[in-house]
C-alpha cells in the first residue's frame, strides 16, 4: 500500500531541507539602514553629547530635512540590549531638555515613542534610524547621550 504525504507536509519538507542546505551563511548581507538619498538626519532630544539623560525620556527626536516614511524608527544600543523605539510620527517644538536644534534650514521634525523602563542608568546610547519596512541593519549612527 503506497502512501502519500499531503502537499502542505511536502511543502514544509521542502522548506525544512532548504533552510538545513549550505553552510549557513546568507548570500545577501544586510545593507545599512542610513537615512534616505538626499536626507540629512540628526538626533535632537536628547542633545548628542548630553549626559544624565533620564532612564525613562519617553521619546527620542530627530530632525531631518524630509520627513522620514512612517515605517522608520529610531533605535538605541549599547553594551545593553537594543531598544527599539516606536515608528516615527511628526511633532513640533518645544521639545524636553537638553536638546538641539540641527544646523539646516526648515528641519522637520520626527518623533520616536521610548519604551518605559527600557533604558538603563550610567549607559552610553547610540541613536541610530531604521526602516523598519526593510531587512536593513541600523549602522548609520545619528548621535549619542548618556544616561
Amino acid at each position: 500500500m503506497k502512501r502519500f504525504l499531503p502537499p502542505i507536509a511536502l511543502g514544509l519538507i521542502s522548506l525544512s531541507l532548504a533552510a538545513c542546505s549550505g553552510n549557513g551563511n546568507s548570500s545577501t548581507p544586510q545593507q545599512p539602514c542610513g537615512s534616505p538619498a538626499g536626507t540629512t538626519v540628526v538626533l535632537v532630544y536628547p542633545a548628542p553629547g548630553s549626559t544624565g539623560i533620564t532612564t525613562n525620556p519617553g521619546q527620542v527626536v530627530i530632525g531631518s530635512t524630509a520627513l522620514l516614511p512612517q515605517s522608520w524608527n529610531v533605535v538605541l544600543a549599547s553594551n545593553q540590549p537594543t531598544i527599539s523605539g516606536a515608528t516615527v510620527v511628526t511633532t513640533n517644538p518645544p521639545f524636553p531638555a537638553p536638546n538641539t536644534t540641527p544646523t539646516f534650514a526648515n528641519p522637520q521634525y520626527q518623533s520616536s515613542a521610548i519604551p518605559t523602563g527600557s533604558l538603563q542608568s550610567n549607559v552610553l546610547y547610540t541613536a541610530y534610524i531604521n526602516d523598519t519596512s526593510s531587512n536593513c541593519n541600523p549602522s548609520v549612527s545619528i548621535g549619542q547621550f548618556h544616561t
